[in-house]
């Protein structure tokens, strides 16, 4: 069968068709070099040929990331060593001027080369990177940093964020390579050390020096953030207040929006006003701390005076203040002297002391004492602190160049206790009191005229009165004449006998007859049962006759029945002999022993002639009293008998009874035992002057008389006029009696007056070891009468709330209810719940505290809690203010004592942003430089050496972060060949083989083409 031509054709076409696509192909792998020019070569490997590239173009844009980041990380290697050697040229320039060999114009020179460093470093701050700032976080795109000279204090301020500039090195991984510029010049941390380590506080309750705490915090080395330094700072306050101050609690806390530290004294119960006061400032300062006083020297009253304060150069021991101690002959003893040299004894000049510290002639310390009460050993002892340097956390807690107070609103005028009239009805009017005069007691019971008394003074009148017209009634002639007084400044009333007539005065409040009923005391201020006033009396009998071993004796001869019986001696037992029957019974029953016939003596003693007689009964021919010549004649009692002779005396039987030719020695007063030291103490508590009595040297044979005679001086020493009254009873011994209006109490200073070694307590029989005290009846609490109405009892107040950045505030009105308030705790509470209860309905909410302080007679107003910024309360602005300053004029301001001016109370807040950083160190540093503060200047060093640290610590970071990019770079580009090499591999012709695959397909091409030519002639059976 014949093929037809055109099958042929199209056969050899179609072959050829395909050799001529081989033949294109290959001189395309030749002309391209590549293996895959299409996606039909090689689908698969296109893929991964078209991965491989896309791996490689992102390794190639990492390379150009770690190129740019190398370039900022170099920048800032660059410009954190060039702060770093700004920061060591400064450092070097204030440990020069902190010597002593700099003058202040020295160190002013220097601000100008300081602000210059500062300026630097500042510019460094804004460093550039092809336009870009490399320390402004995420904002590259203007200065992170400007310096603010024109504000006083300057200052710089950070103007970038806080998201530092990064690259990508890898898929998932980022590196930062700009800086926050915060975390270079700023720091969270502050490092605590010996030049910044102490808080110097006092806590003052407002009752003068003596009562002023000064402490020291010492917070302990190490590195704190802003929450760590406010808890330690207030554990340590706590803990040192509760040891050496009042026991106050402070809560320290730091808010990071306002970048300030708080302080706040805690709410309580407490009723005592405390002013605190932190001596950010003073604190290393040379002054005088921790007075104290002992004995009778009012600690109210002293008052200590620093003229020189550079003066106190050493300071006194810890647990050895310095002391002065009265030695009751007009000196004070100097004791525990630091090094002053000062004289061991000094006199004190008007109640004046004087210190000459610097031995220069002039006063350097003034110490005023009030001498009236003073006695001996009594004692004033104070610490001595000389300048340690200002050392304070102060700066790191943002309190700068001054010292700051904590004071909740107090008082400050003194309070009317009595507004009300006191009522006086039958359920009150009754007074129950008993005289005693002797072994006689009387009891009374009188009531006091029903009224409404307004004037206490004329009610102490009334009382008086009515108490007088009843002792005379019973006693006509011999009425008992009464002070009752009332003391305006305590509101009390005290009742005694103006005069010493009684032995004992009881006021039966409770234990009368008529057992309380309708009784007077609660209204006038007498709240226990009874009063019972005893004057001091001897609490034994007196010693009449102190008989020894030198005066037992009475050496004697008896004739009897002509016969004589030699010497005879008579040995009366020693011991002191408290009555004279007690010595009479002695005397006689020693004679009787030592008779050698049997006679029985008697001794006795004529109490009108005050001698003594021997009676021998009529049983002897003659006694011989051997005065002169008998054995142990020194031995012998005559003189403590009345026998004066100096020579034997013979009695005859008719001449008995043998009687002294002198008064029998009761008493001796010498040079050992003639002092009475007493004072007198006011209504008000205050001790008056130690007086003292001084008798001359004598013997007594009448007790009577040696009472008369200390009664007389006792009344002519007494500065209040005393008519003392001094009695001696032979049953009871000595009582000393007496007093007057104005006077609270009396003291006999046995035991503990300047003239304790020889007081007459023992002559007279009162104990030589303890003092005696008369208290006369006073009121145990103040009469209060208040009255609360609708004129003054409004109490307008704001609450100030923090609420992040901004305050809020509520203006409130306080109704404290109408009524006469009989206690200052009844009107506290009142105004206590009135304040709470406004706060609560029209407020925030907040628990309040208000006291009165017996003391310091101060009202004081607190919030309980801590969550007011601050308590206003609006006395002048408020509502109800004075009527001429626009108010209604019913504020309570002048009830409470409160002057009509706006009181505030907040926390002691920083007065300056608290910021730790390199730029407010340089700054500090310069204002140091400016005021010549050496102390200042190291607290500055010690900063800078905390700012080098953080330098070098970024430093080193930005040294690890290049290191890190240059092993990224290399790995990067390893994997990039590594690519490269598996894309070639796959994508790139062998050339060789293309070459010859070219050539064998030009063949075949060329064959099949000259076969084709050959086949394929044309015939006209190709047309059929």
């Amino acid at each position: 069968m014949r093929v037809p031509n055109k099958i042929m054709f199209d056969t050899s076409t179609y072959r050829l068709g395909r050799l001529n696509k081989d033949l294109y192909k290959a001189n395309e792998v030749m002309s391209t070099g590549k293996r895959i020019n299409h996606i039909d070569d090689d689908p698969v490997g296109l893929s991964q040929v078209m991965h491989l590239k896309s791996s490689v173009s992102s390794l190639q844009q990492l390379e150009k990331n770690i190129s740019a980041g190398k370039t900022w990380l170099n920048a800032t290697d660059a410009a954190l060593d060039s702060m770093k050697d700004l920061v060591t040229e400064v450092n070097l320039e204030i440990s020069k001027l902190i010597t002593a060999s700099a003058g202040p114009q020295e160190r002013k020179d220097a601000v100008e080369r300081i602000d210059g460093m500062l300026r630097q470093i500042v510019d460094l701050g804004n460093t550039q990177v092809n336009g870009n700032y490399i320390f402004g976080g995420s904002r590259t795109d203007k200065p992170p940093f400007i310096y603010h000279d024109s504000e006083n204090p300057p200052r710089v301020s950070y103007e970038g964020d806080h998201e530092a500039f990064r690259i990508r090195t890898g898929d998932g991984k980022s590196m930062e390579v700009g800086r926050d510029g915060s975390k270079i010049f700023y720091m969270n941390h502050v490092e605590v050390n010996k030049t910044n380590n102490t808080l110097v506080f006092q806590e003052d309750n407002g009752q003068g020096v003596a009562f002023l705490k000064t402490m020291e915090v010492e917070i302990p080395t190490g590195v704190y953030t802003e929450k760590e330094l406010a808890f330690e700072v207030e554990k340590r306050m706590n803990a040192l207040s509760e040891k050496e101050g009042y026991g106050l609690s402070y809560a320290v806390d730091y808010n990071p929006v306002e970048k300030s530290f708080f302080i706040r004294e805690r709410g309580g119960p407490g009723k005592e006003y405390i002013r605190t006061e932190i001596l950010w400032s003073s604190g290393g300062e040379p002054r005088i701390e921790n007075a104290t006083v002992k004995g009778s020297i009012p600690p109210e009253k002293l008052e200590i005076f620093v003229h020189h304060p550079a003066s106190i150069t050493k300071a006194t021991e810890k647990d050895k203040p310095f002391g002065l101690f009265w030695d009751g002959e007009g000196s004070f003893i100097v004791d525990n002297d630091p090094g002053y040299r000062l004289p061991g004894k000094i006199t004190p000049e008007n109640g004046v002391v004087r210190l000459d510290l610097s031995d220069n002639g002039f006063s350097d310390i003034e110490i005023k004492v009030d001498m009236d009460g003073i006695k001996k050993g009594d004692s004033i002892t104070f610490s001595m602190v000389s300048f340690t340097g200002n050392t304070s956390i102060g700066r790191e807690m943002g309190f700068y160049g001054t010292d700051t107070v904590l004071e909740k609103p107090v008082s400050t005028e003194p309070v009317n206790f009595i507004t009300a009239p006191l009522v006086i009805d039958a359920t009150n009017q009754r007074i129950e009191f008993a005289e005693t005069r002797g072994n006689v007691r009387q009891v009374f019971s009188v009531d006091i005229p029903v009224a409404d008394y307004s004037d206490m003074n004329e009610l102490a009148g009334v009382i008086k009165n009515t108490m007088e017209t009843a002792s005379e009634a019973a006693n006509p002639g011999a009425g008992i004449s009464y002070a009752v007084t009332y003391d305006e400044e305590k509101s009390r009333f005290f009742i005694r006998e103006d005069g010493g007539t009684l032995t004992k005065l009881e006021m039966l409040w409770l234990t009368g007859p008529d057992a309380g009923e309708n009784s007077a005391g609660a209204i006038l201020g007498f709240t226990e049962p009874e009063h019972v006033l005893t004057y001091p009396m001897s609490r034994e009998l007196p010693v009449l006759f102190d008989i020894g071993l030198g005066n037992n004796i009475i050496n004697f001869e008896e004739t009897v029945g002509g016969t004589e019986s030699g010497q005879l001696t008579a040995e009366i037992p020693p011991g002191d002999y408290r009555s004279i029957t007690d010595l009479e019974t002695a005397v006689s029953g020693a004679l009787t022993a030592a008779s050698a016939n049997g006679v029985v003596y008697t001794a006795t003693y004529d109490a009108v002639t005050r001698k003594f007689s021997i009676d021998d009964g009529g049983a002897t021919d003659s006694v011989n009293f051997l005065w002169e010549s008998g054995s142990g004649r020194h031995r012998s009692m005559a003189k403590v008998l009345g026998y004066t002779d100096d020579r034997d005396v013979l009695i005859e039987t008719a001449d008995f009874p043998y009687t002294a030719n002198g008064q029998a020695t009761l008493f001796a007063i010498t040079e050992n035992n003639n002092t009475l030291d007493f004072q007198e103490v006011d209504e008000n508590g205050r001790p008056g002057a130690v007086h003292t009595i001084r008798l001359p040297e004598r013997d007594y044979a009448n007790p009577h008389e040696l009472a008369a005679h200390i009664q007389t001086e006792m009344r002519t020493a007494s500065h209040s006029g005393i008519r003392y009254v001094v009695d001696y009873d032979p049953d009871r011994g000595f009582s000393i009696r007496g007093g007057k209006e104005g006077v609270s109490e009396t003291r006999l200073l046995w035991h503990t007056g300047p003239n304790a070694g020889s007081s007459m307590a023992s002559t007279l029989g009162f104990l030589p070891y303890e003092d005696d005290i008369t208290i006369f009846a006073a009121g145990d609490r103040p009469i209060v009468r208040i009255d609360v109405n609708d004129t003054n009892n409004r109490l307008d107040f704001r609450e100030v709330m923090k609420k992040g950045d901004h305050t809020e505030f509520c203006e409130l009105t306080a109704l404290i209810p109408p009524g006469v308030y009989e206690s200052m705790d009844d009107l506290a509470l009142a105004v206590e719940t009135a304040l709470e209860k406004e706060s609560r309905d029209r407020g925030f909410g907040i628990r309040y505290s208000v006291n009165y302080d017996e003391d310091t007679g101060k009202f004081s107003i607190k919030e309980k809690d801590e969550r007011l910024y601050s308590l206003d309360l609006l006395f002048e602005t408020g509502n109800h203010g004075a009527p001429e300053r626009g108010g209604s004029g019913q504020s309570i301001a002048g009830v409470l004592g409160f002057p009509e001016k706006d009181v505030s109370s907040g926390p002691m807040e920083s007065n300056r942003d608290v910021e730790w950083s390199l730029f407010r160190t340089l700054n500090d540093l310069m204002a140091d430089l400016a005021a010549n503060d050496v102390q200042g200047m190291q607290q500055g060093m010690q900063r800078l050496e905390t700012s080098f640290k953080q330098l070098n610590s970024l430093h080193a970071d930005t040294g690890i972060k290049f290191n890190r990019l240059e092993i990224q770079e290399k790995i990067q580009m390893d994997m990039k060949f590594s690519l490269e090499e598996r894309r070639s591999h796959l994508e790139d012709a062998d050339m060789i083989e293309a070459i010859m695959k070219l050539q064998s397909r030009e063949l075949a091409y060329q064959a099949a083409m000259n076969s084709t030519s050959k086949v394929m002639k044309m015939s006209l059976m190709d047309y059929m």
